[in-house]
């Protein structure tokens, strides 16, 4: 088993990060285009975790069987997205898995959509009935109801490139047949109830295009199964896009978003308001969320920076803080993500560009954000003095080694300021004074602002504030 070691960029080394790591979890050397995980609920020896391939199908892990990963169809061809629907309860527990694949046209006869009982897995059943591959063309993710083996059957969820489509299973009728919903320019979905008896909610997040084709962040939810939906914006006034949405099992009003451009948004009433995290990521765009299933303010976010580059942060306090994780890491960028509670700790598996799938183990619970001697190899940012200040205030870092160093002043809505030092430094402590005006010369006013150190790939933020 391979380990990689973590590096953070918080202004303190995180305790928890002491007990974290990052292992290989298998299907090496391809790329990973999306996971599926069964519900919580299932019993744990019939978990199962289902990949899907750019270039060879579909693979299932059982965490109950050691036997490694199965390649359980489609070899040598790419599958855009898989789906899990996990049905009963206790040992007859069963689960029905989804595969969508590109339509090909030199695979005219092929179906889009196809699903896989396991057990017993009798093969797959070709089941896109109703879904015109001239304009659907990729389906991007699924979302399922789970239910009870005598609870009537419950939909099926899936996200084209222009449209939701869902599929409710009469009970007669377990097949195939597809109906679409146009709500144009949604790219994920994502279940907030995903067991039995339970009135759960679905949400669509991805963007509108306006003639000037910026996409702003936008979602729809629907509270009856698919049969209505509701459009919500994040209302962040910036060029956005949805790529990942997620919550804690126990506390569903708390959402988080992933977004492009290196943002996370979050909304604590079940998603009418949403505001941004204090990560700023760069151009990063976050394909995988996953939240602590016993705290809802521990999150892991992972996605591609620069088109092919490995991103992972955690924050433990809703956002506030966060380790990047991606330091010196030399994996390809994540492309989804999925939890599972195990034991004492939270796993994250995550697939990759090109290396396969990953694993995170973090502790569930009992270890908070702790302060640690800053070690000389270490990058820091100290709090500034005075704070809050006026008219200037003090600005102390330290590179822990000689490399490209960007210290700048944004305002709260992300605008750079002013920027202080674009230069190549030595390693050890530095110091900037602030003296509160722009790079124009102009006096800032009185407010929150943001001091950002980049010292290479590592990026460190804190909050300080001008009165006057």
């Amino acid at each position: 088993m391979k380990f990689l070691s973590l590096v953070t960029s918080f202004v303190f080394l995180p305790a928890f990060l002491l007990f974290a790591q990052i292992e290989e979890f298998g299907i090496n050397d391809l790329g990973i285009t999306s996971l599926a995980i069964s519900s919580p609920d299932m019993a744990q020896e019939n978990q199962i975790l289902v990949a899907g391939t750019d270039s060879n199908g579909v693979y299932l892990y059982c965490f109950g069987m050691d036997c490694g990963w199965q390649q359980i169809g489609f070899a040598g061809v790419p599958v855009s997205a898989v789906g899990i629907q996990s049905v009963g309860a206790g040992p007859a527990d069963w689960q029905r898995i989804y595969a969508a694949l590109p339509a090909d046209s030199s695979r005219p006869d092929s179906g889009l959509v196809y699903y896989y009982d396991y057990p017993p897995g009798f093969g797959w059943v070709r089941a896109d009935s109703g879904l015109n591959r001239d304009s659907v063309k990729t389906i991007t993710s699924f979302t399922a109801i789970g239910y009870g083996g005598h609870e009537p059957h419950q939909p099926v969820f899936c996200c084209a490139e222009t449209n939701v489509i869902f599929q409710k299973y009469p009970e007669s009728d377990w097949a195939v047949s597809w109906q679409g919903d146009s709500i144009n320019f949604y790219r994920v979905l994502y279940n907030t109830q995903p067991r039995s008896g339970m009135q759960g909610v679905i949400w669509a997040g991805g963007g509108t295009i306006p003639p000037a084709l910026w996409s702003f962040v936008i979602f729809a939810f629907s509270s009856d199964y698919g049969q209505s939906w509701n459009p919500i914006s994040a209302g962040i006034g910036e060029i956005y896009s949805c790529y990942s949405i997620a919550s804690s099992i126990g506390n569903s009003d708390t959402l988080y978003a992933g977004l492009n451009y290196g943002a996370i948004i979050k909304s604590c009433d079940a998603g009418n308001q949403w505001k941004k995290t204090e990560l700023d990521a760069g151009n990063t765009t976050f394909y995988g969320l996953a939240v602590n299933p016993q705290n809802p303010d521990h999150l892991i976010a992972g996605g591609v920076a620069d088109s092919n580059v490995f991103a992972l942060y955690e924050s433990r306090d809703g956002g506030q803080t966060w380790a990047d994780l991606g330091v010196d890491c030399d994996l390809s960028g994540i492309t989804c993500m999925v939890g599972r509670e195990e034991d004492q700790n939270f796993a994250i598996y995550f697939g990759t560009q090109r290396k396969g799938v990953y694993v995170y183990r973090t502790p569930l619970t009992g270890i908070e954000h702790q302060p640690s001697a800053h070690l000389p190899g270490q990058t820091v940012l100290y709090p500034n003095y005075p704070n809050p200040f006026n008219p200037q205030t003090t600005i102390v870092f330290q590179s822990g080694r000689k490399d490209a160093v960007s210290l700048a002043i944004y305002d709260i809505n992300g605008r750079k300021i002013r920027q202080l030092i674009r230069a190549v430094l030595p390693a050890g402590k530095h110091v900037q004074m602030w003296d509160g005006r722009d790079d124009a010369g102009n006096l800032s006013a009185s407010g929150i602002y943001i001091v950002s150190l980049k010292v290479g790939r590592e990026k460190l933020m804190r909050k300080i504030i001008l009165e006057k």
